[in-house]
């Protein structure tokens, strides 16, 4: 099976964790935690700090609750993304905003942002309020999906055109520029995740990033059991989210290699871009100005037709491929927290598909990647399909 997405290993991984293992260090004690965070925080800027945790996933609801987020607030989200950027929203007790996503990108609309925040709320002794409910409006939840910046200028103008706290979910594009600034570096706070599917792993893990310094400091608190640094006991009702030393050697080794790393997702971008040509078929490129991480790469192009069967049948030829996510309008469990109806993120859940990228692929395996989808493209459609 060609896998969607699998981390890149070497001796450099080897070695930083035997360095680790050697030094007797296993838990999240000792000094490997803190040389990862400085070390991501650098590759942001001089002026950024970062505290690691247990997942990606674990950093958005710490970040939440680093930046204040409320029971009953709202969060306006994107239709497109994973179940991990709505959850930790939910259970602090908010709410998720959905709306809808611009095709370029795949990333929360500003168009729908304006909109919804033109005509749906009010401002009232310096808060947004949503006029149908009468919450206060927190902020925005963006998300850089599949390593494409989404329009994080145009957000960010707006979270400080109505006093809005910005968070980026930056878990799938690290590296990342959007026009010419490192994705994660817009926001009061930004995610990453280092799931052991995305662009660097640390078996696991994610981290929460701020040029506040204060923001970061309170992740990490929440993370250790509400404990401050030398305190033994607890002062508020606090989380184990932190991350192991073994995990965060395994981290800094694949950061030392993100350039590499970087660099082999991208010629899986420009080798796909002609060979899907080949086939009438288009590849998600993203803003213009922007470079994207091509985290995964997403071919556009199919129709309803053409998607029965596909991913299945692809499993069947060896080649792991998956639709973009469902948008939460269409998930019954999210569908009432949408506040309109999120055509563009639809239309892309019928057309678009997510392609093997991994930083390792070679041309052999993206000509089997190619190959079987012609196959199943040139296959004649089941009775009841095509019906």
């Amino acid at each position: 099976m060609i896998p969607l997405s699998e981390p890149s290993l070497g001796p450099r991984e080897a070695a930083r964790v035997q360095e680790c293992l050697a030094e007797g260090w296993v838990s999240a004690e000792g000094p490997w935690t803190g040389r990862f965070e400085s070390a991501v925080a650098a590759l942001h800027g001089p002026h950024m700090h970062a505290a690691a945790c247990s997942s990606g996933t674990a950093a958005l609801q710490l970040a939440l609750i680093a930046l204040g987020l409320r029971p009953g607030e709202l969060v306006i989200v994107p239709a497109l993304s994973f179940a991990a950027t709505v959850n930790p929203i939910i259970h602090l007790g908010a709410e998720p905003v959905i709306l809808d996503v611009e095709e370029d990108s795949l990333g929360l609309s500003p168009e729908a942002v304006k909109n919804w925040l033109e005509r749906e709320t009010l401002r009232r002794q310096g808060a947004v309020f949503e006029r149908r409910s009468g919450r206060r409006v927190f902020g925005l939840l963006p998300v850089h999906l599949y390593g494409l910046p989404c329009r994080i200028h145009d957000l960010a103008q707006l979270a400080l055109e109505f006093g809005l706290t910005l968070l980026e979910d930056n878990a799938e594009a690290l590296g990342a520029r959007a026009r010419g600034r490192l994705t994660g570096t817009f926001g009061h706070a930004s995610i990453l995740s280092f799931n052991g599917n995305k662009t660097i792993t640390a078996g696991g893990g994610g981290m929460v990033l701020s040029a506040d310094e204060g923001v970061t400091a309170r992740a990490a608190y929440w993370a250790n059991q509400a404990r401050r640094p030398g305190q033994p006991d607890p002062d508020d009702y606090g989380f184990n989210f932190r991350l192991s030393s073994l995990q965060a050697a395994l981290g800094l080794a694949q950061l030392e290699r993100l350039d590499e790393l970087l660099a082999g997702r991208r010629a899986q971008h420009e080798a796909y871009r002609a060979g899907l040509a080949s086939l009438g078929l288009g590849l998600l490129e993203g803003q213009a100005g922007d470079d994207p991480s091509w985290w995964l790469n997403i071919a556009q192009g199919l129709g309803r037709r053409e998607m029965e069967g596909l991913v299945a049948d692809l499993a069947a030829r060896g080649v792991q491929v998956r639709r973009v996510f469902r948008p939460f309008d269409c998930w019954p469990l999210y569908s009432a927290y949408a506040r309109m109806e999120c055509r563009t993120a639809r239309q892309s859940y019928e057309n678009c598909l997510a392609l093997p990228s991994s930083s390792q692929l070679d041309a052999a395996g993206r000509a089997a990647v190619l190959d079987a989808l012609a196959s199943h493209l040139a296959a004649p459609l089941p009775v009841e399909a095509a019906s």
